[in-house]
C-alpha cells in the first residue's frame, strides 16, 4: 500500500491516504517500524512524509474537536501547539513531569491564604529551587515555545513560563489567569466571588465576568515573578502606544493562548528557514480563526 502512495495518478494517492488516516493509531507505528528498520530504502522519504501528514492530520482534528468544547486549559492549549515539533506528546505526559513541582509548591504553602504570600512561596519554588527563567539571550528560538522543551531547559518566553506557572498555581487552587498583553504575555490574580467553587472556573475557555470579581494584581513569570499592579499596567501600554483596552487587563481565553503560542511557533520555524512548519502553523492559525468566539 505504502508503494501506491508514488503512484501517477492522483486518485489512487488520495485514496491510499484517506485509508491511511481511518486508522492512523495502527497506521504510525507500522509506518515508524518500517522507517526505521529501512525496510523500503526506496520508499524511506516518502514513508517519512506520510508519517508527518497523518500525524499533522491527527492534530488538526484535535484542535478541532478542543475548538468544540465548552472549555479547554491552558495546558491543553500548549501540549496541542507542541505537538507541530513532537507529535506523540499528551497532556497526562506532561503532568507527570509537572507532579515534582507541583509537590514542592504545595508543602511550602501548607494553610497560606494570602494573596502575595501565595505568590512569593510560588515564586521560590518556582524560580529559585527549580531554576525556570526567562530566556532573554535567544528570545525566538523554537524551544522556548515547546512544553518539553521547557520542562527539560528551564527556559522559555513570556507565554510558555505564564501558563507553565499558572498551570501549578492553578491545580494547587490558586486562581490565575493569563493576561493577552501586546508585546508581551503576563498571569493576573484573579479574585472570585465568594459562595462559589472556584476550582472550576481556573481553567474555563471564557472567564464570565459574573463570577470574577475582579483581577486584583499581576505577574510576570518572565521577570522571575514580578508583581505589579493595574497602573503599572496601563504605563507600559502608553509607553508602547496602545489603547488600554479591557481586553488587555482580562482574563485571556485558552484559545487566545492556542494562537499566541502558534505565531510565535511560526515565527520560530521561519527564522529556521522550516518553511513547510511554519506552513503548518499558520493552517493551524486559520482553522483556529475560522471557529467563532
Amino acid at each position: 500500500m505504502i508503494k501506491l502512495l508514488d503512484d501517477e495518478d492522483p486518485e489512487v494517492v488520495n485514496t491510499v491516504r484517506d485509508s491511511l488516516l481511518q486508522d492512523s493509531e495502527k497506521v504510525i507505528p507500522i509506518l515508524e517500524k518500517l522507517w526505521f528498520e529501512d525496510k523500503l530504502p526506496n520508499h524511506s522519504k516518502l514513508i517519512e512524509n506520510t508519517i508527518q501528514d497523518i500525524q499533522f492530520e491527527c492534530l488538526k482534528t484535535d484542535v478541532k474537536t478542543v475548538l468544540h468544547k465548552d472549555s479547554f486549559s491552558p495546558l491543553n492549549a500548549w501540549v496541542l501547539a507542541s505537538r507541530l515539533e513532537y507529535p506523540n506528546i499528551s497532556e497526562s505526559q506532561i503532568k507527570v513531569h509537572l507532579n515534582e513541582l507541583k509537590l514542592q509548591i504545595w508543602i511550602k504553602l501548607a494553610d497560606v491564604t494570602n494573596p502575595i504570600d501565595q505568590i512569593q512561596i510560588l515564586n521560590h519554588v518556582f524560580f529559585e529551587v527549580f531554576g525556570f527563567k526567562g530566556n532573554n539571550d535567544n528570545y525566538h528560538h523554537i524551544d522556548n515555545s515547546i512544553v518539553l522543551r521547557v520542562l527539560e531547559t528551564k527556559t522559555g518566553n513570556p507565554i510558555s513560563l505564564s501558563v507553565l506557572y499558572l498551570t501549578l498555581a492553578n491545580s494547587l487552587g490558586i486562581p490565575l489567569f493569563g493576561i493577552n498583553l501586546p508585546q508581551h504575555f503576563v498571569v493576573g490574580y484573579g479574585q472570585i466571588k465568594k459562595g462559589l467553587n472556584q476550582n472550576q472556573f481556573w481553567d474555563c475557555n471564557n472567564i464570565s465576568q459574573e463570577n470574577l470579581e475582579s483581577i486584583i494584581f499581576y505577574v510576570n513569570p518572565f521577570s522571575k515573578g514580578q508583581v505589579f499592579t493595574k497602573e503599572s499596567l496601563l504605563a507600559f501600554l502608553k509607553v508602547i502606544k496602545i489603547n488600554p483596552n479591557k481586553e488587555f487587563m482580562e482574563p485571556c481565553s485558552s484559545k487566545d493562548i492556542l494562537m499566541r503560542m502558534l505565531r510565535n511557533i511560526s515565527y520560530a520555524y521561519e527564522q529556521q528557514d522550516k518553511i513547510l512548519k511554519a506552513k503548518q502553523a499558520n493552517e493551524l492559525l486559520a482553522l483556529i480563526a475560522s471557529f467563532s468566539n
